[in-house]
């Protein structure tokens, strides 16, 4: 009878990454990789990365890009600016009594 041979467990490289991600969370993708490798496990800076933003791409955190429209002279103004000029608008009474204050105002400058 042959014996057999029985295979060593290999830790999850992946589970350990986000093992020490939770522990660490502000630790850049080099630290973890030089923390690791101080415990005998080997990864690359890509895995560790792609391990980070796939954990991010889970937990539903995103880059937020801030949102703009361009005006009639080609600026761009931000939703934010639109949104309190739709509201100085609506206390005003409308576009129009809105415009004419803005007009007053730019006469008194």
């Amino acid at each position: 009878m042959a014996a057999t041979k029985t295979k060593k467990k290999k830790a999850n490289k992946s589970a350990v990454i986000r093992e020490y991600q939770e522990a660490n969370p502000h630790a850049g993708p080099t630290e973890v990789v030089q923390e690791l490798g101080k415990k005998g496990i080997k990864v690359t800076v890509a895995l560790v990365s792609n391990v980070k933003a796939n954990a991010a791409k889970k937990s539903g955190k995103k880059k937020s890009k801030k949102k703009t429209a361009v005006s009639g002279n080609g600026q761009m103004i931000s939703m934010t600016a639109l949104f309190g000029a739709k509201k100085f608008a609506a206390e005003l009474g409308g576009i129009a009594q809105a415009q004419e204050a803005l007009a007053a105002l730019s006469r008194l400058q």
